[in-house]
């Protein structure tokens, strides 16, 4: 080494009888380039594992790299605080039983890697996450990284959610005694990375039918009606504690959306009730309740409360504005019409269905619905364009005429506190719908009545040309007096 160095010295004063810029070109072919050190972190979880009863497990990887050309690193360490995200550790599996709970086991430090350096690297045997004990490796130990070596750590975590905390970004710093002319000189780098884990990919997605869903209550009751005996069959619990809202169907992954009521904070909902976090969406009024919520395409349509602001939120937890519409101020909900692209929604107390132009928030007034009590949490279409609405108040669910808002009930079901609805907009009626809303509003004479079940082999096809609809059942139309007549 010494005697390069003195070969080019030797080389820079033959260089200066050269002019001042070929001699700088020439030097650097010769001259070294300054070392960079380039310790390098990665942080992965594997897909998360849903065990039922709220509780979930998942594998992180840590790994740590030396991307240097020469020197080695020493004292390397590896900190993960997982408290930060997951909450507290307990001592074994079976205390993990509330929210915010967590465990950690099967720690172990994979070294095959380990090539040109030292591979005496052991875990830390009481690595918890937590206070003291965010370290990875066991300290003191002989094992340092030369160039290209690579050390791999695993864990396992087994974890309850705190719902309003999740999505967990959690992060990881590995840390190493750098050297100078191959000797350790104690001035530490570090470096960190994120992993973020995503629990939507443990939920079962629901299937794309003619089912409404109503949430109730709160802490949040996620329901389906049951049209064949007027009541609302329970689809989970409420062990969750959380009072959700502004529910919407996305079509694109089959999964329900809404928010935490009165904040932020984004939710999605599974095909068994499920409930897991998304984090706090940016861009929304804060503290302003978000009654309704209706999906266009992947982005929620939503109207904070008291704001008649129209906002287009990204799952990813960005909101947009959309404008401003007029006599938005008291619509609880709101659902879109797949025919015609628009939202519809009915206001608050005068009971008017509104029109909404989700492109900019343009409001029309189509009319007065006729109902008289206030309430109507939950808004729903199916694929035909046909509306429902689920009032709280009188528990009824009304068919509504989007051209004329006349409406006629459909079923009544039990009064409920709060509610908000979802359905995927590309099924079929949930009930086949009535034909004629004027004769449906002559009440006591005539109306249409099942007397099948959905068959693979129908008794009868029935289409009703003006929505070009066609159900697989026998229908017959009663009037009030003589004997049934097939239509």
């Amino acid at each position: 080494m010494v005697e390069y160095f003195r070969w080019l010295l030797a080389v820079r004063r033959r260089l200066s009888v050269f002019p001042g810029s070929i001699a700088f070109c020439l030097a650097a072919l010769f001259w070294p380039a300054a070392q960079v050190w380039a310790l390098s972190a990665v942080k992965s979880g594997s897909p998360v594992a849903d065990l039922g009863g709220g509780r979930y497990s998942v594998t992180y990887t840590l790994s740590i790299t030396n991307d240097d050309g020469t020197p080695g690193y020493y004292d390397v360490q590896a900190f993960d605080p997982l408290s930060n995200d997951f909450g507290s550790p307990t001592n074994n599996a079976g205390n993990v039983s509330a929210p915010g709970e967590y465990f950690v086991s099967n720690i172990s430090v994979d070294t095959s890697g380990v090539v040109a350096g030292n591979p005496a690297f052991a875990p830390n045997a009481s690595f918890n996450g937590s206070g003291a004990q965010t370290g990875v490796l066991a300290n003191g130990a002989a094992g340092h990284l030369e160039p290209n070596d690579v050390l791999v750590m695993q864990f396992d975590v087994l974890f309850i959610p705190v719902i309003d905390q999740a999505p967990y970004v959690n992060s990881f710093t590995a840390a190493a005694d750098i050297t100078q002319n191959f000797v350790p000189n104690s001035q530490f780098t570090a470096v960190s990375n994120v992993d973020t884990l995503d629990l939507r990919t443990t939920l079962t997605p629901f299937t794309c039918s003619n089912t409404l869903y109503l949430s109730t209550g709160s802490p949040s009751q996620f329901n389906r009606i049951d049209f064949s005996t007027d009541s609302l069959v329970n689809i989970g619990n409420t062990s969750h504690g959380v009072a959700h809202n502004a529910i919407g169907y996305r079509v694109s992954d089959n999964l329900v959306y809404g928010f935490i009521r009165s904040t932020n904070r984004l939710v999605t909902i599974g095909a068994d009730g499920t409930i897991i976090g998304r984090g706090t969406v940016s861009g929304l009024p804060n503290g302003v309740d978000i009654p309704g919520g209706a999906f266009v395409g992947d982005l929620l349509f939503v109207i904070p409360f008291g704001t008649g602001d129209l906002y287009a939120v990204d799952v990813g937890n960005t909101a947009t504005l959309v404008g401003v519409g007029t006599g938005l101020t008291d619509v609880f909900d709101i659902a879109l019409n797949p025919v015609d692209g628009q939202l519809y929604g009915v206001k608050d107390g005068p009971a008017t269905l509104v029109r909404i132009d989700p492109t900019n928030a343009a409001t029309t007034t189509v009319g007065s619905t006729g109902i008289s009590e206030v309430g109507i949490s939950a808004a729903y279409f199916d694929n035909t364009g046909n509306m429902y609405v689920f009032q709280n108040g009188d528990g009824r669910v009304y068919y509504v005429n989007t051209s004329d808002a006349s409406t006629v009930v459909h079923t009544t079901l039990p009064v409920q506190t709060l509610g908000g609805g979802a359905s995927c907009p590309l099924a079929i009626a949930p009930t086949p719908p009535l034909l004629n809303t004027a004769l449906a509003a002559n009440t006591g004479s005539r109306w249409w009545q099942r007397i099948s079940n959905y068959t693979d082999r129908p008794h009868r096809r029935l289409q009703d040309s003006r929505r070009n609809l066609i159900f697989r059942e026998r229908w017959i139309w009663r009037p009030s007096w003589g004997r049934p007549r097939q239509t």
